[in-house]
């Protein structure tokens, strides 16, 4: 389906726990919080129509049961559509 708003929000969300990256296993994980930042405008998003998305993800510290990721995703232009911010809980 076409691009909008709704499925940008979405796809901030889609990036699996980085823990698992860390440890190379699963691990009970959730969010605890979830900021995104959207940089593009709705004409800029809809101008991606159905098309791939570039997403980076990053972890700047896993500490006490808790990490935090940075994220942004690209449209194939070279447009940065969205940043976030996630804090997530995991068990250790």
């Amino acid at each position: 389906r076409p691009l909008d708003a709704p499925a940008l929000a979405a796809l901030c969300d889609v990036f699996y726990p980085r823990v698992f990256l860390r440890r190379g296993q699963l691990a009970a994980a959730g969010t605890v919080s979830l900021t995104i930042y959207f940089h593009a405008d709705s004409d800029e998003i809809a101008s991606q129509k159905d098309d791939f998305v570039l997403a980076s993800g990053r972890s700047n510290r896993f500490s006490r049961g808790y990490y935090d990721q940075s994220a942004h995703l690209w449209g194939r232009d070279g447009t940065l559509l969205a940043s976030t911010h996630q804090l997530v809980y995991f068990k250790h």
